[in-house]
Formats: C-alpha cells, sequence, structure tokens
C-alpha cells in the first residue's frame, strides 16, 4: 500500500456522513441565509475518512478531509496501490459559505508536487477566475456555490452552520466543464438538498440528507 507524504498530521478520525443520493425533484429555498458562522463550530485539527462510491459500491475511492484552520480544508484524495494522489487545498469564505481560493495539486512519489490549477472568488463577487482562463470572470448564477469535483467538502463542513438543519435549503453547482467548449468552468445549476431521516452510523447520531436537481442533471 502507498503511504503519501501530506502536510496535514492525519491526527484523529470523526463520525460525520452526508448520504448523496439521487432522488426525485425537491425544490428548497434557502441560499446563503440558511447558515450562520460559528467560528467555535470549525473542528480544526480533525479529519473526516470517506469513502466515495457510485450507490452500488462500484468507483470507490478513499478521501481524507482535513480542517487544518478556522478557514483552511486539505482534501487528499486516493487509493490502495495508486501512484498519483491528488491533494485540494481550499480557503473557505464564511460570509458566502463558499470556497474564496482552491489549489488542486497532484502528489507523485519522490517528485516535487505540482500545481494543476488554482481558482479564486473575484473580488466583486460576481464569480470566479481559473488559472486557466486568468481573463475571464466566470458567473456565480447564487451563492453558496460547491463543487463535486471537491468532493462537496466545502459542503460538508458548511452542514455544522446551518440555522434549521433539518429544513431544506439550495446550493449551486459549480465544476470544471469536461468538453472541447466554452467556458472551462462553469456554474451547473441549483442543487437541492433534503433531510430525510436521523440513523446510526459507527455508533454516531446522524442525519442523512437526499441531494437532487439540474446542478446534478435530476
Amino acid at each position: 500500500m502507498t503511504t503519501w507524504k501530506w502536510s496535514a498530521v492525519l491526527r484523529t478520525a470523526a463520525g460525520f456522513v452526508s448520504l448523496l443520493q439521487l432522488a426525485a425533484p425537491s425544490r428548497a429555498a434557502g441560499q446563503v441565509a440558511a447558515f450562520r458562522h460559528d467560528p467555535a463550530r470549525v473542528p480544526v485539527g480533525r479529519v473526516y475518512e470517506y469513502i466515495k462510491s457510485n450507490r452500488d459500491g462500484s468507483n470507490a475511492g478513499r478521501i481524507s478531509l482535513y480542517v487544518a484552520g478556522a478557514d483552511r480544508l486539505e482534501s487528499l484524495k486516493w487509493g490502495p496501490g495508486d501512484t498519483v494522489a491528488t491533494l485540494v487545498v481550499a480557503t473557505m469564505d464564511w460570509d458566502r459559505f463558499s470556497v474564496r481560493r482552491l489549489e488542486s495539486w497532484v502528489l507523485v512519489r519522490g517528485v516535487a508536487p505540482a500545481l494543476r490549477a488554482a481558482l479564486e472568488t473575484d473580488s466583486s463577487g460576481a464569480g470566479v477566475r481559473v488559472s486557466f482562463a486568468p481573463d475571464s470572470l466566470l458567473p456565480i448564477r447564487g451563492w453558496p456555490w460547491h463543487s463535486y469535483d471537491f468532493d462537496f467538502a466545502s459542503l460538508n463542513v458548511s452542514f455544522a452552520d446551518l440555522v434549521q438543519p433539518e429544513a431544506p435549503f439550495t446550493f449551486q453547482r459549480a465544476d470544471i466543464v469536461y468538453a472541447e467548449s466554452w467556458p472551462p468552468f462553469a456554474d451547473m445549476g441549483p442543487v437541492n438538498v433534503r433531510f430525510v431521516r436521523r440513523e446510526q452510523r459507527s455508533g454516531l447520531d446522524v442525519r442523512v440528507y437526499e441531494l437532487d436537481g439540474p446542478g446534478l442533471q435530476d
């Protein structure tokens, strides 16, 4: 099994679950007003360990999400036997409950980390700029926004700031567009979040949510 050196020290793993399921469309209201930031609820120094997969368990991958600081997340994506891993470092904007800056790094054993891409919210708040299209402002239609390519990590840490944890809310999904078209990064549309139930996972009381909507192609 390959062992990766990571800038974060994995000190503890904690149970934390948001079950991402595709379900019937459910409209929800909310956006930024659904959240209220409490710095005391940011679990600095904690690591959340995930297995991300399709609902049938296929295409599974390991993710370690390290809360490196009050507004800093480090997400390591890897698999046993892999020769390459991906480290995503994000700075959170707690006014918008979205990523302020995001960097994607490629990690290869014995080689210095290589920056693959960077993204930063424009100071106007109208959109984002990415390193592979630095002269273009790519619009975001609503806040907060979260990236599926970032495994919705920024959404995961935002759940603790929900004013009403069992009320529906909406966020925008924005991601790299894997096609020979413009723009290379785009607002994919709204995603509706609906509380489903409480249950026990690994001895912990957790909330289960469903995600659906145009941003996930329904």
